[in-house]
């Protein structure tokens, strides 16, 4: 647990810091030396900070788990000072702390720009919901974001036309129409061109792949040319394939990128089945169980959308659940039937790991 905790910390920092950058384009070239990408393209002086969107879907999955990162408990001085300054209206709820990283959960999100994180915290937050079996709070949000979604057609749909800012950007997902003013259904057809060049090269050597040392050496993937070719390998020398099942049948071929995906979603299944069984009354393990869980979609988008198979951070959420479904139970718990004046032991987690 106390791993949880800390990235909780270090992306509400790290979160909060790129949110205030965002809104300073003079602190672009000091991003960039920290290998933050930064675009000044997101109108009304805003900068579209690539890594913000997911540290803002993570704190919005951390508020749905208040038991694993202890949200309940009362409101520390110096979050007052913060939920006041980010988020008034949070005081005025039972559990602020969840309100406040909510509200700046998205709007990190929407700041961002990034759609593929939208869509990832669609499936990533009825996951959380569902297995912490929280169908009431699951139904006011289905409620909410499509009165969010209905009201921002009529307002967005006006004012986004020609202009490129964040809310546009994401919005366009719901609407064509928007996606097409904005720009995104260009990015869209980039892409989509990159993988078609992909797939063809994945065609010449289907069964085995074709390995990564025949990538072109020396590359200069800053020079206008590179940046505008959709040819798969040289985009992939730049790392800029954006989609890690392409990437990973094109190097190892088409049954390794099958096997592969067919284990994640094997992994899903598991960490969806060990949620549901975990102990009620163990309440942190069960929030850590639906947060691992409503990783694989996250990832997932993420993948097909993104980045490669070799992102560090979904490998660590499978090695913790693939870990958590292999620790040993207590032999209490093995050995004693529970009765109705006995409870069930319960597992051998304790709840500071």
């Amino acid at each position: 647990m106390s791993y949880m905790n800390w990235c909780f910390w270090m992306v509400f920092v790290i979160g909060v810091a790129f949110l205030h950058c965002a809104f300073i384009p003079a602190t672009a070239p000091f991003l960039y030396s920290w290998g933050v990408f930064a675009a000044g393209n997101m109108g009304d002086g805003i900068l579209r900070i690539v890594q913000l969107p997911a540290y803002g879907l993570f704190l919005v999955q951390a508020a749905l788990c208040p038991d694993l990162f202890r949200l309940k408990r009362p409101l520390p001085w110096y979050l007052i000072a913060a939920t006041f300054y980010l988020c008034p209206f949070a005081l005025f709820f039972k559990r602020p702390l969840q309100v406040l990283l909510l509200f700046q959960g998205t709007i990190m999100m929407i700041v961002g720009g990034n759609r593929s994180t939208i869509v990832a915290a669609l499936l990533a937050v009825p996951v959380i919901l569902i297995l912490r079996r929280s169908t009431h709070a699951l139904a006011v949000m289905i409620a909410v974001a499509a009165i969010g979604v209905v009201a921002l057609r009529f307002t967005v749909g006006e004012m986004g036309q020609g202009e490129i800012s964040p809310l546009v950007r994401c919005f366009g997902i719901f609407d064509s129409k928007i996606d097409k003013a904005s720009g995104g259904d260009a990015s869209s057809q980039f892409r989509y061109d990159v993988w078609q060049s992909g797939m063809e090269k994945i065609m010449e050597s289907p069964i085995v792949g074709k390995g990564f040392g025949n990538l072109p050496k020396h590359l200069d993937t800053t020079s206008t040319e590179v940046m505008q070719s959709t040819d798969f390998e040289v985009i992939l020398a730049g790392g800029e394939a954006h989609n890690g099942f392409v990437t990973a049948a094109y190097g190892f071929g088409i049954p390794f990128m099958l096997a592969l995906t067919a284990g994640l979603v094997l992994r899903f299944f598991s960490q969806v089945k060990m949620a549901l069984k975990s102990d009620k009354h163990d309440k942190e393990l069960r929030d850590l169980q639906a947060l691992l869980a409503s990783m694989y979609p996250v990832y997932s988008v993420g993948l097909y959308t993104g980045f490669d198979m070799s992102v560090t951070g979904l490998w660590i959420y499978v090695a913790m659940g693939f870990i958590l479904e292999h620790l040993p139970r207590s032999s209490s718990a093995r050995d004693s039937t529970p009765t109705a004046a006995q409870p069930a032991a319960p597992y051998l987690y304790p709840s500071r790991y």
